[in-house]
């Protein structure tokens, strides 16, 4: 009885400090930090289906940096995407593919750089949210424009290596298969084209490990040949 009697004894003193022991290292190392961050909020989503030049605009709104003042987190601003079509159908592939995913935001990210999506402007955000607005082509009476504070450029261009980089598509400039924005063919020179948008939220952490909001689908225009 007394052997029996020892080994509850040890039994027990052994639980305490097994307890004891993980509330010490919990309290010390703590727990890793995970930050999420707000996406952009489309306000004015244009649909390729729509041809007059007044639908072809875009407009969201930033999420607010203030949000994250003091959170350990640096927010970055808001990176915005598009890519050019031959196909309204492999347009909505994409969209449906994208809008649908499960994937985290991190790896959102890498999906967009693997469809060949391209950034078209960065929001520097210092301050407060920012309203944009896009207009991806024009004429002399309603040029293209990108309007809204800190935008890292204030017309559309494209993001291609070539000397003629606007979004008005003529005979002698149209989009091309070696170009790294547009999914299509060097015999489609008549148009029309189909261009969709995309946008996401960015910040770092005290590592500069990066972190990014959802992505957010901002609307497709149809662009017709000059």
């Amino acid at each position: 009885m007394k052997k029996a009697f020892c080994n509850k004894r040890n039994l027990k003193l052994f639980l305490v400090s097994l307890i004891a022991g993980c509330f010490f290292l919990f309290n010390s190392c703590g727990l890793d930090e995970w930050y999420v961050l707000e996406a952009p909020r489309a306000e004015l989503t244009p649909n390729y289906n729509n041809r007059d030049d007044e639908s072809k605009v875009f407009r969201f709104r930033t999420a607010d940096p203030s949000d994250y003042a003091d959170s350990g987190l640096d927010f970055m601003g808001t990176q915005v995407f598009y890519k050019i079509y031959e196909s309204s159908n492999a347009l909505e592939t994409d969209r449906s593919s994208i809008v649908s995913s499960t994937l985290s935001p991190e790896s959102m990210q890498g999906k967009i750089d693997s469809l060949r999506y391209k950034t078209l402007f960065i929001v520097d955000q210092y301050h407060g949210s920012v309203q944009v607005e896009v207009k991806l082509t024009g004429n002399n009476v309603n040029p293209s424009y990108i309007l809204g504070s800190g935008v890292s450029s204030t017309v559309p261009v494209r993001n291609i290596s070539s000397s003629t980089k606007d979004f008005v598509f003529t005979q002698s400039n149209y989009p091309k298969t070696s170009d790294g924005d547009y999914s299509g063919s060097d015999t489609f020179t008549d148009g029309p084209w189909y261009v969709a948008l995309f946008a996401n939220s960015v910040g770092h952490d005290t590592t500069f490990a990066n972190y990014y909001s959802d992505m957010v689908y901002l609307g497709s225009v149809r662009l017709d040949r000059n």
